[in-house]
C-alpha cells in the first residue's frame, strides 16, 4: 500500500483530485489532506507518506517553501507539484529542488495515472533495494544484532535454503574455489518465478564462501505446501547443475516465525551441510527435521589397509601407493563418503609418513594442498588426478628426509587456528602435535609458555565460549550444544561448562 497526502487550498480541486486518485489505483491510500502549507507540513511529518501532491501556491507556507523545509527532515517522500500555467517557471524551479513530478491545471486523469505509474515503479524498486540490503545484513547477523535492523516484513513463515556448488569450501579466494561463478551461470531468481507466487517474496544473497548462495522465502501460505514448493525449486536448480556436471548440496531450513532468525539459521544449515555433504554428489538435505547431531565418522582405513600403506611407504613403492589410493577412492565413492570422511581418510594416510623427517613447512603445506584438492574437484576422477600429484611430491619429500622447524610462534598460531576450525570434532593434543611433527609433551610445553595455559584448557575454554554463543542465539538443548561443541558426553560437558562459566549450562540457558 502506498500512502499519499494531498495539499490543495481550493476545496473543489482537492476533492476532485482525491476522487481521481482513489479511482485509479486500489494500492493508493490517501492518509490525509491539507488546505494550507503549515497544516500540510505537520501532517507530512506525522504520517511520513510515500507521495505528496501539493499546490505550488499555498497559504501560510507555499508549496516550494514547504518542500524546502521538509528536505531538512530527510524523508523518503516523493513530491508532485500542482501548478497553473502561469506558475510554470516556479514548477521548473521545484524540479531543480528535487521534486519528482508536476501536474498542470486543469488536472487530467491521464496525467495523474502517468505520474502514479512512474512513482510506483520508483518506490517499488527502492523498497526492493532496501529489503535486499536489509536481508544482506540479516543473513550475516546474530539474533541480538538483527534486532537493530529495521525491516518491514509481515509474513507468517520464512525459509532459508543454502546452495553450495561443488564441495564445501574452506577457502575464500577464487583460484581455490573454482565453483565461485556457478551462481552467475545458474539464474535461481529466474527459476524461482515458476514456483514463487506474487503474494510471496523470494530473495537471494551471497553466502559465506564464494561457491555459496542463500535463498530466503517469505510467505503466508500453508507450511507443508511452502516446503514442498521450495524443495521443488531446489530440485530444479540441482538438475540444472547436474547437467553442467557440477555437484551441489542444498540445505533447506525449518519454517521460521521471525525474519530476524535467518542469520543464525543460515549458520546452522551451513554446519549441517559441512558435516553431511556427500563428496562429489548432488544432495538435498532436509534441515527442517535435522537437529544438529555430530556425524559419526565411518572408518574407511582398516588396520590391514593401514599396514599395507605403511609397508608401501617404507619401501618406496610409488606405483603400489598410487594403485591403493585409487582403490580407496573407488570404495569411498561407492559408499557415499562425506567430505569430512574423505578428508579424514587421506589425512590419516599423510600421517603414516615419517613426518618427523620431513620439512615442517612442507608438512603444513601438504595439509593445505589436500584441502585444496578436495575443495577444487567436481568429481572423483579430478580428485584422483590432483591427489596423485600431491602424494608424488610427498613421497619425494619423504625420501629426501629434509628437516626444518617452524618458529614457536608460528606453531602456536597455527594450532590455535586449527582449534578454531576443528573445535566441534574429536581433537586432542596428540592430533595437534602430530600436525607439526613434534611430541605432545613438547607441544604442550611450547603452548603453555606462549599462551599461558595448557592446550587442553585452551580447547575447553574455546568450546565453552562457542557453547555460550549457541545458548545466546539458538534454542538448542544442552545435549545438542554439547555435541555441536565437540562433547559426546553431556555430563562431561556440564562439568567443563560449570568449571569455566561458574554455573551449569541448564542454568545459563535459562538466564540468557
Amino acid at each position: 500500500m502506498i500512502n499519499v497526502i494531498i495539499a490543495e487550498d481550493q476545496q473543489l480541486i482537492l476533492k476532485d483530485l482525491c476522487n481521481k486518485i482513489s479511482k485509479l489505483d486500489n494500492d493508493i491510500n490517501i492518509v490525509s489532506t491539507a488546505r494550507n502549507g503549515e497544516e500540510a507540513y505537520e501532517k507530512i511529518l506525522l504520517h511520513k507518506p510515500d507521495i505528496v501532491f501539493t499546490d505550488i501556491g499555498m497559504p501560510l507556507l507555499s508549496g516550494l517553501e514547504m518542500i524546502q523545509k521538509l528536505k531538512a527532515e530527510n524523508l523518503n517522500t516523493r513530491f508532485v507539484i500542482i501548478s497553473g500555467y502561469k506558475d510554470f517557471e516556479y514548477a521548473r524551479e521545484a524540479i531543480k529542488m528535487g521534486v519528482d513530478e508536476y501536474l498542470l491545471k486543469p488536472i487530467v486523469i491521464e496525467d495523474i495515472k502517468k505520474i502514479l505509474d512512474s512513482l510506483k515503479s520508483k518506490l517499488t524498486m527502492k523498497k526492493q533495494d532496501y529489503l535486499q540490503h536489509a536481508i544482506n545484513k540479516l543473513i550475516n547477523s546474530t539474533v541480538n544484532e538483527s534486532k537493530s535492523i529495521n525491516i518491514d516484513f509481515n509474513y507468517s513463515n520464512y525459509y532459508v535454503a543454502l546452495f553450495v556448488a561443488g564441495p564445501y569450501s574452506n577457502f575464500t579466494i577464487d583460484c581455490a574455489t573454482p565453483f565461485y561463478d556457478t551462481w552467475n551461470e545458474v539464474d535461481i531468481l529466474k527459476i524461482s518465478q515458476k514456483y514463487i507466487t506474487d503474494d510471496n517474496k523470494f530473495f537471494l544473497t551471497s553466502g559465506q564462501n564464494r561457491n555459496e548462495i542463500v535463498g530466503i522465502l517469505a510467505t503466508n501460505n500453508n507450511i507443508d505446501y511452502n516446503y514442498a514448493t521450495f524443495k521443488n525449486l531446489c530440485n530444479e536448480v540441482s538438475s540444472i547443475c547436474n547437467y553442467k556436471n557440477i555437484p551441489i548440496t542444498v540445505g533447506v531450513s525449518r519454517p521460521l516465525k521471525h525474519i530476524s532468525n535467518i542469520g543464525v539459521t543460515s549458520q546452522i544449515v551451513r554446519t549441517i551441510i559441512k558435516k553431511k555433504i556427500v563428496y562429489c554428489k548432488t544432495n538435498i538435505l532436509d534441515c527442517s527435521k535435522d537437529k544438529i547431531h555430530l556425524h559419526k565418522f565411518r572408518t574407511f582405513i582398516s588396520d590391514d589397509i593401514e599396514k599395507k600403506f605403511r609397508f608401501i611407504i617404507k619401501n618406496n613403492h610409488k606405483d603400489s601407493f598410487t594403485k591403493e589410493c585409487f582403490s580407496l577412492l573407488q570404495y569411498l565413492e561407492n559408499n557415499d563418503a562425506t567430505q569430512m570422511e574423505v578428508e579424514k581418510c587421506f589425512k590419516t594416510i599423510i600421517d603414516l609418513f615419517n613426518i618427523n623427517s620431513i620439512n615442517n613447512n612442507y608438512v603444513s603445506d601438504i595439509y593445505l594442498e589436500l584441502d585444496e584438492c578436495i575443495c577444487s574437484s567436481k568429481n572423483y576422477i579430478e580428485f584422483a588426478s590432483r591427489l596423485n600429484i600431491l602424494f608424488s611430491k610427498l613421497i619425494d619429500e619423504h625420501n629426501k628426509s629434509t628437516e626444518s622447524n617452524n618458529s614457536m610462534n608460528n606453531i602456536i598460531e597455527a594450532s590455535k587456528e586449527y582449534i578454531k576450525n576443528h573445535f566441534s570434532e574429536d581433537i586432542n593434543v596428540n592430533d595437534i602435535a602430530n600436525l607439526f611433527a613434534i611430541s605432545p609433551t613438547y607441544f604442550s610445553k611450547l603452548f603453555k609458555k606462549e599462551v599461558g595455559i595448557p592446550p587442553v584448557v585452551y580447547i575447553n575454554k574455546y568450546r565453552i565460549e562457542k557453547a555460550c554463543y549457541y545458548f545466546n542465539n539458538t534454542d538448542f538443548t544442552v545435549k545438542e550444544v554439547a555435541e555441536l561443541c565437540g562433547y559426546s558426553d553431556p555430563f562431561y560437558f556440564s562439568k567443563a561448562f560449570k568449571s569455566i562459566v561458574g554455573i551449569p549450562p541448564k542454568e545459563y540457558k535459562l538466564k540468557k
